[in-house]
C-alpha cells in the first residue's frame, strides 16, 4: 500500500527552538506530514506552529490536530488557515474538534458545555468553513453562530479540512464536511481503563468506520480515513509488554493484539499488522506520536517497500 500516509503528531515535549531541525529530520525520514495539538499547556500555539512548519519544510503537509472550536471563532480560524494555505498550496490542513480537555476551558473561564452542545456547535463551525472553502464567503444563522457575508479577500480557502472523533454524531458530521475523518476513542474521562479498552476494540473501530462510510455515502462524498496510533511498542520484549497492557486494561492478550490502533511487536510484525488494518478498515493515513517516531522509521521503510 504505497499510498498510505504517515503523520507525526508533535506535542509539548518539542521545544520551539528545536523545531526547525526536528522538521528537517522528519522530512528526511520519509514521513508525509506533521500535526500540532491545541492545548493551552503546549509550548507553542497551533496556528503559528503550522505557519512555521510550512515555511521550514519543502513537502510535508502541516496540520492542526485539532483546533479546539470553542476557543476561537471558526470564521477567524478559517481566515488564518486560508492565509497560510495561499502561501503554501496543497500542504495546509485545518483539523477542527469540539474540545475535550476541560482545563483548556477552565484556564480561559469558558464554560465547558456538555458534549452534545459542543458537537452541535462544531457542526455549525464546519458548515461555515465549508462555505469559505467553496466560495470564499460565508453566511450562517444558527444556534451559536451568526455570520453575515464574511468574505476572504483571496477567494475560496485552499486548506484541507480534518474532523472526527469517537462518537457517532461527530463522525457523521466529519463525514459530511471533512476531507479526512480521524477516528479516535471517545475522548474525555472514561469511567475505567476497561471502558477505554472497549473503545479500542476491533468491533468498536468497525462500528466507527461503518458510521463514517454510511454518512459519507448519504452525502455523496468519499473522505479519507485517518487512524491515530493509541499505543506503540517495538522490540523483542513485545510479548511481556502485551501481557502488562492486557492486565492493566482488563483484556486478554488476543483482544489487545487485535485492537486496530495498538501496535505491539517486532518491526516486521507491526508493519504486517498496519497493512492488514489499513486494508481491512480502509485506512488512508496513520498518526504516529513523536516519541515513537524514531523507532517507527524501520516500520515505515518496510511498509513503503510493499
Amino acid at each position: 500500500m504505497s499510498g498510505l500516509r504517515f503523520i507525526v503528531q508533535l506535542g509539548s515535549h518539542v521545544l520551539l527552538r528545536e523545531l526547525g531541525s526536528l522538521l528537517a529530520e522528519i522530512e528526511a525520514q520519509g514521513f508525509d506530514g506533521v500535526a500540532f495539538p491545541d492545548h493551552l499547556a503546549e509550548d507553542s500555539a497551533p496556528i503559528a506552529s503550522v505557519a512555521i512548519a510550512a515555511s521550514s519544510t519543502a513537502r510535508l503537509s502541516v496540520a492542526s490536530l485539532v483546533i479546539n472550536n470553542d476557543l476561537r471563532h471558526p470564521a477567524v480560524v478559517g481566515a488564518e488557515f486560508a492565509t497560510i494555505a495561499a502561501a503554501f498550496p496543497r500542504r495546509v490542513r485545518l483539523g477542527l474538534g469540539a474540545g475535550w480537555q476541560r482545563r483548556d476551558f477552565d484556564h480561559l473561564g469558558i464554560r465547558f458545555a456538555p458534549p452534545a452542545s459542543r458537537v452541535e456547535r462544531l457542526g455549525e463551525a464546519l458548515e461555515i468553513l465549508a462555505q469559505l472553502r467553496t466560495s470564499g464567503e460565508a453566511t450562517h444563522r444558527g444556534r451559536d453562530y451568526a455570520v453575515d457575508h464574511f468574505r476572504l479577500p483571496g477567494g475560496p480557502a485552499g486548506f484541507e479540512l480534518i474532523a472526527g472523533g469517537g462518537g457517532a454524531r461527530v463522525l457523521t458530521l466529519a463525514a459530511r464536511y471533512a476531507d479526512t475523518v480521524t477516528i479516535n476513542p471517545a475522548l474525555g474521562r472514561p469511567e475505567s481503563r476497561r471502558a477505554l479498552a472497549e473503545q479500542l476494540t476491533a468491533a468498536s473501530y468497525r462500528t466507527k468506520v461503518a458510521t463514517v462510510r454510511k454518512a459519507a455515502e448519504l452525502a455523496q462524498r468519499t473522505p479519507a480515513i485517518q487512524l491515530r496510533c493509541a499505543f506503540m511498542h517495538l522490540g523483542s520484549d513485545a510479548p511481556s509488554v502485551l501481557r502488562e497492557l492486557s492486565r492493566a486494561y482488563g483484556v486478554d492478550t488476543h483482544e489487545a493484539l487485535a485492537m486496530p490502533a495498538v501496535l505491539i511487536g517486532r518491526p516486521a510484525e507491526v508493519a504486517e499488522k498496519l497493512l492488514e488494518v489499513s486494508l481491512g478498515y480502509g485506512v488512508d493515513e496513520w498518526v504516529i506520536h513523536e516519541p515513537d517516531r524514531v523507532a517507527f522509521v524501520e516500520v515505515l521503510s518496510m511498509v513503503r517497500s510493499r
